[in-house]
C-alpha cells in the first residue's frame, strides 16, 4: 500500500483547553476502570522508570510549548512514555495493550457470533465500559520527535510509541473509517507519514459492531444497529415491513412475539396434535411460516381428556367430553340404557332429568279415579349410570281400573291457558307459589326448563345469547334469568377467561333516574379501553385519546347501526354485543366461545345450574354475591351506596289490585298466538311469574306494562337467534306498539344493515331484526332518512353537499348519491426535491436521502435529469463562506438536463445557484431562450421561479436555491427512473435500481442513480440522529415556526394535501440549519403552498408569515396565482 503524508501543521500543538498531566488523566482512567495494581508486580523496573519520565516530560509539555526538547529527550530514551495503552486488553498488529503501569484492565473477548443473545448482553456492557473510559480521557497529542512536531489526534483515539515509531488505536468494538482498528506512524522529512492506509491524517474512530449489520443497517454506536425501516432486530436481521402485522394464531393459544418470530403457548390442558404446548412462527421472506410444518399457519391447540374419551365422544374442552346420545360419564363410559326409567317396572308418569352423572327422576300416578299406588311415592328417584339402578327401592306401581292408562294429550295453547288458569286460582285463593317447587332465590328462573317435559342438558357447545334489560332483568347464556340491582355500579359482563382478549362492563344507568335513561358500555378489546355512550341521543364511541366516527372498522372491530340498535361485532373471536342504545344489551356468542367466559351472562357451558359463578370462581347461592363479585371498582365510590341491597321482587309486595291487574296483563301478553311458537322454546311458568313480577316493580308506574314488552321483546330476539322466524312480528296497536320517528316505519323482520350515505351497501336480509327501518327508496342520513339523491359526500373529514366538485389532479370529481363520481383522464404528475433531504416521487413516495454528489433525479430513454447534491450549508447559502461538510443535510445545488436536438446537437443546460443558466458550458445572459426549433423555452416565470419547458409537455422548475420539480406529462407514464421513480401509480416500485432491482430503503436504492462512480462525499453517510434530537435546544422553535403548516392559513388546503409530512420535514430543516431560521422554513412552507396552488386552493399565506415575504422588483406586485405566460416583451417575441 502506498505511503501517505499526513498534512499536518508544524505549529499543531496542544490546545489550551487541555487540563492535567498525563499522570492526571491516566488517574481519571483509573478511577473509571478501578485500579487493581496487584498486576504491577509483573511489570519491570525499566518499564516503571520510563513511565515515570515521560510523566514529567507529559506533563511540560502540557503546560508550556517551549518545553518541546524536554519532550523530545524523553522520547528518545523511550517513546513508549507517550501515550496510553487500551485499558480494555484488545488491540491488533501484535501490541500489546492489556496494561499500562499499576493497573489492568478487564479482559473483554470478542462475543461469539454464534450465541446473539449472550453477544447483546455481553456487548451493551462492553459498550458501556468503553463508553466510561472514553469519557475519562481528554484530548491528547502524539509527540515531538526528530523534526515532526505534536500534533493533536482525535479523542477517542488511543497511540503508543515504541522503537522510533508510533501506533494509533481505537477501543474496542470502535474502528477507522476503512475498518482498520490500528494505524502505524513514523518522522519522515519533518512529517508524520501514515505508513499501512491511505489516510491523510488520523481520522476518528467511529463505532463497530460485530458481527455487522445486516439488510443495510448502519452502525451508529458500538454494538448498536440502525436498522432501515423495513428491517429490525438487533443486526436488522429480521425484515418486519413486509408481513402481516400479526401472525395466524392458532385457537386455544396465547401468543408471544420478539421480532420477526412468535411462540404460540397452547393453553392449559390443551395440546398441538404432536403432544407439544408450544411451537413457533417465523416470518420467512414475507410470509408467516410455521416452523416445524412449513405451513403458512400451525395447527390449533386441541383440548386434552384424561382419561380419553370413549364411545365415540369427542373432547371439546380440557377434560371434557361430548358424548353421543346414548352414552354418558365423564369420558362417555357409560350408556344410556343403563338408567332408562322406560325399562323399569314403572308405569305412570315421569319427570326425568339428565346429566354426565345420573339421572334423576320425579314418579307420579295420574290423578284418576280408582288408581291405586302401590308403594311409596318418594320426592325423587335417582339412577348412576355407573350402577344402573334407581334408588330408593322398589320402585312404585300404578294400578289402574280396566281400561285406565290413557290420557288426554293437551296443545302447547292450551297448557299455556291451564297454567294461567292456576294462578288465577291461587290469586282467587290468596295463595302464591306451590311450596313444592325449589328455585335458588325468588328473584331467579331456569328460563328452559319446564314442568311438563324431559330435561336433559345439553354440553354441546353451540351459540347463545345473553340479554340484560329494563335495568334489572338479565337472561345468562344458558337460560338463567334474575333480578339484580346493578345501578348505579359498573359490572363485568362478559370477559375472556382464557386470554383476557376482550372484557364488556356495563354501566348501569342510575336508579330511581327517569325512565328510559342510557347505560353505557366499555370494550377492552386488544388491551385498548373503547367507550360507548348515548349523549344526548347521539351515540358516541372513543378511546381515551380519540374519538370514532360510526360506522368504525378498527382493530378488527366492527362498529355499525342497526335498525336504530348498535351493533359491535368482534368478528375475531365469535362475540356481538346489540345495544338499543337505552337499557338493552344483547350479547352474542360463538360456539368458539363455549366454556372460556365468565361474568354476569354466566359460564356458556349448557348448564344453567352453575350459572351464579363469581369471579373467584365459587357456586353461590344468592344474586346479590354473585353479582357484587363481578362489581368493577369505581373510584368515585357513586355505587356503594346500593351494593348490598337486595332487590325483593316478591309477588307478596304487590297489592291485591296490582296483583289482578298483573294476571290480566299477563294472560293477555303471553297468551299471543304469534308467540304461539316461540313460547314452546321456554319455561312458560316460569315466564308468567317473571312477568307479574316485572309489572308490580316497573319504575315506570304510569305504564308498567312497558317493563312486560321490554321482556317479551327479549324473549322475541331470542327466539330468532335460535331460529323461529316471526316474519309477521308479534306486536300490534294493542299489544306492545312501537312507535318510530325520524320518518322510520316498524318493520317485524329488517335487514340487518340498512343503506346509508356513508355506505352504499344493500340491505342484507340474512337476519331478522326488529326495530324502525327507513322505508323503501330511502337511505340513513344521522338520524333522518333521506333519498340517495340528497346525501352529502365526504373527504378527509370534510362535508360536501349534492353536487359539489373538487379537483382531483387533472380530474373533476362531482357528488352524486352519497359518492364520488370522478372523471378518468391521464393525469400528469409531479416529482420534487426541497429543504435538506426530502423526496417524493412522481407516485407520491416520500423519503429522505443525503448523499452529497451528483445523481439521476430523471432519466428517460432521451432526456435526463441530474442534481448535484452538497452540504446545505454551500448549498443555501454559498456566500456565507461556509464550506461543505459530510455532518450536514444534503440541498440541490444545481440540476443539468441533457439531450439531444432534433438536429444531433447534444445539449446541457445547467441551471445554477442565483439563477444562472448554462448551455453547453455557456452562460445564458439574456432570458427567455429558444433551443433548437422551438424544441425547448428556458424563461422565468416568476421572481421565484424558472422552467425549463420541452415541447412534448416535460417541464422543470427551479427556483435558484436548493427546491427542484419536474412535471411529467401524461405520456411519460412507465417512462421514467432515477430518483423520481417509475410513473405508474404504484409505489411498490419507485425503488427501482438501473439493474432493474427493487430496493427497500432509499440510500442503496439513490446511491446506484450516482452519475460519477466516485464524489467528494461518500454517498452513503452514517445515518445520524434526528436534528432535534441532536439539538433539542432547537426543537421548541422549530414547533413553533412550522405549525404555520397546521394552522388556520392553510386550513383550507388541509383535506386536499395531508399537511403532517411537510411539518416534519420543516421540523428536520429547522433543527438543522445553520443560518437564520426563516432560510431553512420558508422553504417547506413555500413547498405546501405551491401544492396547494396545484390543486387549485389559493391561500395568501406570505401576506401571514412575514419572514418569507417575497420583495417584488419595482413596477410589479406579488401574486400568489399569476399569470406564468408573457411577462416581457422577450416573453411575447419567442411566442411570435
Amino acid at each position: 500500500m502506498p505511503t501517505k503524508m499526513m498534512n499536518i501543521n508544524a505549529k499543531n500543538v496542544v490546545p489550551s483547553d487541555i487540563s492535567g498531566s498525563r499522570n492526571q488523566l491516566l488517574q481519571k482512567s483509573q478511577l473509571t476502570l478501578g485500579n487493581t495494581s496487584g498486576s504491577s508486580s509483573s511489570s519491570n523496573s525499566s518499564s516503571s522508570s520510563s513511565s515515570s519520565s515521560s510523566s514529567s516530560s507529559s506533563s511540560s509539555s502540557s503546560s508550556n510549548s517551549s518545553s518541546s526538547s524536554s519532550s523530545t529527550g524523553s522520547s528518545s530514551s523511550n517513546i513508549s512514555s507517550f501515550g496510553f495503552h487500551s485499558p480494555f486488553g484488545y488491540g491488533r498488529g501484535g501490541i500489546n495493550m492489556g496494561s499500562y503501569g499499576g493497573f489492568k484492565s478487564p479482559k473483554i473477548g470478542r462475543p461469539r457470533p454464534s450465541d446473539l443473545q449472550s453477544m447483546l448482553n455481553r456487548g451493551e456492557r462492553e459498550q458501556q465500559q468503553t463508553l466510561n473510559f472514553l469519557k475519562s480521557m481528554g484530548p491528547k497529542q502524539l509527540p515531538s520527535y526528530g523534526s515532526c512536531s505534536s500534533y493533536v489526534l482525535p479523542v477517542n483515539v488511543m497511540y503508543s510509541c515504541r522503537n522510533e515509531q508510533c501506533q494509533v488505536s481505537c477501543p474496542h468494538m470502535y474502528s477507522f473509517p476503512d475498518g482498520t482498528n490500528v494505524l502505524k506512524l513514523v518522522c519522515i522529512g519533518g512529517s508524520w507519514i501514515i505508513r499501512n492506509s491511505e489516510f491523510m491524517s488520523v481520522p476518528p474512530c467511529q463505532a463497530s459492531c460485530s458481527p455487522a449489520c445486516q439488510n443495510n443497517g448502519i452502525c451508529v454506536e458500538a454494538g448498536y444497529c440502525k436498522c432501515p425501516d423495513n428491517f429490525s432486530g438487533p443486526l436488522c436481521q429480521y425484515k418486519k415491513s413486509i408481513c402481516a402485522s400479526k401472525p395466524p394464531i392458532p385457537k386455544n393459544s396465547k401468543v408471544t412475539c420478539a421480532n420477526n418470530v412468535c411462540n404460540a403457548e397452547c393453553m392449559r390442558g390443551f395440546r398441538y396434535p404432536d403432544g407439544s404446548n408450544i411451537t413457533n412462527i417465523e416470518c420467512q421472506d414475507g410470509q408467516w411460516v410455521h416452523t416445524k410444518s412449513g405451513l403458512a399457519k400451525p395447527p390449533d391447540c386441541a383440548p386434552t381428556c384424561a382419561p380419553a374419551c370413549v364411545n365415540e365422544g369427542q373432547c371439546i374442552s380440557f377434560n371434557v367430553c361430548q358424548c353421543s346420545k346414548m352414552y354418558r360419564g365423564d369420558h362417555c363410559q357409560y350408556n344410556v340404557d343403563a338408567c332408562n326409567i322406560t325399562k323399569t317396572d314403572f308405569n305412570g308418569n315421569y319427570k326425568c332429568s339428565y346429566d354426565h352423572e345420573l339421572t334423576k327422576c320425579s314418579l307420579t300416578c295420574p290423578d284418576v279415579q280408582g288408581l291405586i299406588v302401590h308403594g311409596n311415592l318418594e320426592e325423587e328417584y335417582k339412577c348412576k349410570y355407573s350402577e344402573g339402578e334407581f334408588y330408593p327401592t322398589p320402585l312404585p306401581k300404578c294400578i289402574y281400573l280396566s281400561g285406565g292408562g290413557i290420557y288426554e294429550h293437551l296443545t302447547e295453547r292450551e297448557k299455556m291457558m291451564a297454567v294461567i288458569a292456576k294462578y288465577k286460582d291461587l290469586e282467587q285463593k290468596s295463595e302464591w307459589w306451590s311450596s313444592e317447587e325449589t328455585v335458588i332465590s325468588p328473584i331467579s328462573y331456569a328460563l328452559y326448563t319446564t314442568a311438563d317435559v324431559n330435561v336433559s342438558l345439553d354440553y354441546s357447545p353451540k351459540p347463545a345469547i345473553c340479554a340484560t334489560w329494563g335495568g334489572n332483568n338479565v337472561k345468562t347464556f344458558d337460560g338463567f334469568i334474575y333480578k339484580a340491582s346493578l345501578s348505579p355500579c359498573s359490572h363485568t359482563l362478559i370477559i375472556d377467561q382464557l386470554d383476557g382478549t376482550f372484557d364488556v362492563t356495563l354501566k348501569a344507568c342510575p336508579r330511581g333516574s327517569d325512565y328510559g335513561c342510557s347505560h353505557s358500555l366499555s370494550l377492552y378489546w386488544d388491551s385498548i379501553l373503547f367507550t360507548f355512550e348515548n349523549q344526548n341521543g347521539t351515540i358516541s364511541m372513543y378511546t381515551p385519546t380519540k374519538k370514532f366516527p360510526i360506522p368504525a372498522q378498527v382493530m378488527g372491530m366492527k362498529v355499525m347501526p342497526v335498525a336504530q340498535h348498535l351493533l359491535i361485532d368482534l368478528v375475531r373471536v365469535g362475540l356481538q354485543i346489540d345495544w338499543d342504545h337505552y337499557q338493552y344489551v344483547g350479547v352474542r356468542a360463538s360456539p368458539v366461545l363455549w366454556g372460556r367466559v365468565g361474568g354476569l351472562c354466566g359460564s356458556l357451558d349448557g348448564d344453567y345450574r352453575n350459572d351464579l359463578i363469581t369471579k373467584a370462581g365459587v357456586v353461590v347461592e344468592t344474586v346479590n354475591s354473585f353479582t357484587d363479585s363481578w362489581r368493577v371498582e369505581d373510584p368515585s365510590g357513586t355505587c356503594a351506596m346500593e351494593n348490598n341491597v337486595e332487590l325483593e321482587y316478591d309477588p307478596k309486595s304487590c297489592d291485591t289490585g296490582k296483583r289482578k291487574q298483573a294476571v290480566s296483563v299477563c294472560e293477555r301478553l303471553l297468551a299471543n298466538e304469534k308467540l304461539e311458537e316461540c313460547m314452546k322454546l321456554f319455561n312458560f311458568e316460569a315466564l308468567l311469574r317473571s312477568c307479574i313480577d316485572d309489572y308490580c316493580n316497573c319504575d315506570n308506574r304510569e305504564h308498567p306494562e312497558s317493563c312486560n314488552c321490554n321482556t317479551l321483546s327479549t324473549l322475541a330476539k331470542e327466539c330468532t337467534f335460535k331460529g323461529v322466524k316471526l316474519e309477521h312480528g308479534w306486536r300490534n296497536l294493542e299489544i306492545c306498539p312501537i312507535s318510530c320517528n325520524f320518518g322510520r316505519v316498524y318493520l317485524p323482520c329488517g335487514p340487518d344493515v340498512e343503506a346509508s350515505c356513508e355506505s352504499a351497501a344493500s340491505p342484507t336480509t340474512g337476519k331478522c331484526n326488529e326495530g324502525c327501518f327507513c322505508p323503501a327508496g330511502t337511505v340513513q342520513y344521522k338520524e333522518a332518512c333521506i333519498t340517495p339523491e340528497l346525501c352529502p359526500c365526504k373527504m378527509r373529514g370534510k362535508e360536501f353537499k349534492p353536487e359539489a366538485t373538487v379537483k382531483k389532479n387533472c380530474n373533476t370529481c362531482t357528488c352524486k348519491n352519497g359518492q364520488w363520481s370522478c372523471t378518468d383522464k391521464a393525469c400528469g404528475a409531479r416529482c420534487g426535491a426541497i429543504g435538506d433531504p426530502h423526496y417524493q416521487t412522481f407516485d407520491g413516495k416520500r423519503y429522505d436521502f443525503m448523499g452529497k454528489c451528483t445523481y439521476y433525479m430523471l432519466k428517460t430513454s432521451n432526456i435526463s435529469v441530474e442534481t448535484e447534491n452538497v452540504a446545505c450549508s454551500g448549498a443555501i447559502s454559498e456566500n456565507l463562506n461556509l464550506s461543505p461538510s459530510s455532518e450536514n443535510p444534503s440541498c440541490t445545488k444545481s440540476v443539468t438536463l441533457r439531450f439531444i436536438q432534433k438536429s444531433g446537437i447534444p445539449t446541457a443546460v445547467k441551471l445554477d445557484q442565483g439563477s444562472f443558466v448554462t448551455v453547453n458550458n455557456k452562460q445564458i445572459m439574456k432570458l427567455p431562450k429558444v433551443l433548437g426549433n422551438n424544441e425547448v423555452l428556458i424563461r422565468h416565470v416568476s421572481s421565484t421561479f424558472m422552467t425549463v419547458e420541452f415541447n412534448n409537455g416535460l417541464r422543470v422548475w427551479w427556483d435558484g436555491i436548493s427546491r427542484v420539480y419536474i412535471d411529467a406529462p401524461p405520456n411519460y407514464r412507465d417512462q421514467t427512473a432515477g430518483l423520481c421513480g417509475t410513473f405508474n401509480s404504484n409505489t411498490q416500485d419507485d425503488f427501482l435500481t438501473p439493474e432493474g432491482d427493487i430496493e427497500t430503503s432509499a440510500g442503496p436504492f439513490a446511491d446506484k442513480w450516482r452519475v460519477k462512480d466516485t464524489c467528494d462525499f461518500s454517498a452513503q453517510p452514517s445515518i445520524v440522529p434526528h436534528p432535534c434530537t441532536a439539538h433539542p435546544e432547537k426543537k421548541s422553535s422549530a414547533e413553533k415556526y412550522c405549525a404555520w403548516v397546521t394552522e388556520d392559513i392553510f386550513q383550507d388546503c388541509h383535506w386536499t394535501v395531508e399537511p403532517e409530512q411537510y411539518y416534519e420535514d420543516c421540523l428536520y430543516d429547522v433543527c438543522a440549519c445553520k443560518e437564520e431560521p426563516e432560510q431553512c422554513y420558508c422553504p417547506i412552507l413555500s413547498a405546501y403552498g405551491a401544492e396547494c396552488m396545484r390543486q387549485g386552493i389559493k391561500t395568501g399565506w406570505r401576506l401571514a408569515v412575514k419572514e418569507c415575504a417575497i420583495k417584488c422588483p419595482n413596477g410589479q406586485v406579488y401574486d400568489e396565482c399569476g399569470d406564468s405566460c408573457s411577462h416581457t416583451c422577450e416573453d411575447l417575441a419567442t411566442k411570435n
